[in-house]
């Protein structure tokens, strides 16, 4: 007792939010905004009519309800019999005198349909469960670990023998709380297989511990576990059958036909019937649990193309539980103001055209008025620059003709030397007599020259000789005639 009352303080301290009911498959689109269209899946396997979904909009802080909706299930063929599936099987054995038919049926039951309902690849795990035997588990393993191994499973189970003592030779077992413990170990083992409960029992509980039943279903919606059951139905217990057990978590329930129970062996007509409900509801686990797609359009009351990000609200079949779906509407918020108040976003629109073209206009003057006096600026410096150009260029000049001033002048001065030179070798040449004369002759002429010069250069070029003899066979500078006393120059 105490157990139960600890586990379910925690659970419900500790879990924020139960597994929901539906999700979203994918991102809504808003292409024909205001309708948005997108998928759910829902974990119900029951197919659901228009009437069970309610969609809620908030406009301005209020709800208002989506009244134009298209809602059609998305149809998948795949054939899940063969599927993968991890199903934990809860045998209910009490030693008790009164459910030795029950243990003898359906052990014989899920020896024989083993090999129906196990495929390769599959995950079964058989446990047995009473009453709470002290601080022990509820459940104990008659194989240790889940297989795909059907000989495995049945050894196992033949070998298995529950010890009788006062927990175990009641005639009521502790239902929930073997539930809980299931659902801890399937949501302990890591595997991604649909996972689910085999329930066989005769779903007459410990009435002591009743306050743990929506402990246990909560906890299995939670961890997404499904649950199915099938009640053994034995005289004067059929008001115990519990179908919300499978119903809440989208399982299946079946009840046994009515028999006394007395019977110490096999009642062979309710094994029989056990088989098929077990084949059946095993085959079909995999697609029950994953419930059906729905492709829904929405055509929306708020249509303000605003590009906010906006929600949706949805309701099935007037649950607790609401499917938020978030989407984006399309546009800004420029649009949004025309739709919403046209008039008046046309006269603003109007009036930050204005604003606009004025500052255009002014900025664009401003442009002008910043490019001229740019200009300007660029003008006078190049004006400036000029300036300083012909003010070099005019220093240069005057550096120029300084410069050939000062060649001149010492060019004047070297002329002095050169003539006071002359005229001192001049006079010493006169001091030893006359000037001596140079005296050409041919066959035509016969000419006289006086040195006169301590240097005299003669030849055929005017130009650079002193005297100039105008005949072929003297050349352009033939000789020079130099005084042997003169000064070098």
């Amino acid at each position: 007792m105490k157990y139960f009352f600890s586990f379910f303080i925690i659970f419900f301290l500790s879990a924020s939010s139960l597994f929901s009911q539906a999700s979203v498959v994918d991102k809504p689109k808003t292409t024909n905004f205001p309708e948005i269209e997108f998928s759910i899946n829902n974990r119900s396997p029951d197919l659901l009519s228009l009437s069970s979904f309610k969609f809620s909009e908030f406009i301005d802080g209020k709800i208002i309800v989506s009244d134009s909706i298209n809602i059609y299930r998305i149809k998948d063929s795949t054939d899940y019999s063969k599927s993968n599936k991890c199903v934990l099987i809860l045998l209910e054995t009490l030693l008790h005198e009164q459910r030795k038919e029950q243990n003898h049926t359906f052990k014989s039951s899920v020896l024989e349909v083993l090999d129906k309902v196990v495929n390769k690849g599959d995950e079964f795990k058989i446990v047995t469960f009473s009453l709470k035997n002290g601080k022990n588990n509820i459940l104990h393993d008659v194989n240790n670990t889940f297989t795909d191994s059907i000989s495995l499973l049945k050894n196992a189970l033949k070998s298995h023998r529950t010890t009788n003592n006062d927990f175990t030779n009641k005639y009521v077992s502790n239902i929930y709380g073997a539930i809980i413990e299931a659902v801890v170990q399937l949501d302990d083992l890591d595997s991604n297989l649909p996972k689910s409960i085999l329930l066989l029992s005769e779903e007459f509980h410990n009435r002591e511990i009743i306050n743990v039943r929506e402990s246990a279903l909560d906890l299995a919606k939670e961890k997404g576990i499904v649950i199915n059951a099938i009640k053994y139905n034995r005289r004067f217990y059929e008001t115990h059958a519990d179908p919300s057990l499978a119903i809440k978590t989208y399982g299946l329930s079946k009840v046994l036909s009515r028999s006394s129970g007395d019977l110490d062996y096999v009642n062979k007509e309710k094994k029989l019937e056990s088989n098929n409900y077990i084949e059946s509801i095993l085959n079909n686990v995999v697609e029950r649990s994953l419930g059906l797609d729905y492709n829904i359009v929405i055509k929306l009351k708020d249509t303000v193309k605003d590009g906010k990000d906006r929600v949706v609200e949805l309701n099935i079949n007037g649950s607790n539980e609401v499917l938020k779906i978030d989407y984006k509407a399309p546009g800004n918020w420029l649009v949004a103001q025309f739709q919403t108040d046209l008039y008046r976003s046309i006269f603003v629109l109007l009036v930050l055209i204005l604003i606009s073209a004025f500052l255009i206009n002014y900025l664009r003057k401003k442009r002008k008025i910043s490019q001229a006096n740019q200009a300007t600026k660029i003008l006078q410096q190049k004006e400036k620059e000029a300036e300083q150009e012909a003010h070099i260029l005019a220093q240069k000049e005057e550096l120029l003709i300084i410069k050939n001033q000062q060649k001149k002048i010492k060019k004047q001065e070297e002329e002095e030397i050169k003539k006071s030179n002359e005229r001192a070798l001049i006079k010493q040449m006169l001091s030893s007599g006359s000037f001596p004369i140079l005296k050409f002759s041919d066959s035509k002429t016969s000419t006289q020259f006086e040195i006169n010069n301590p240097i005299v250069k003669i030849g055929r070029d005017k130009s650079t000789n002193t005297i100039c003899i105008s005949n072929n066979n003297i050349s352009r500078n033939h000789f020079s005639i130099v005084y042997k006393n003169i000064i070098q120059l």
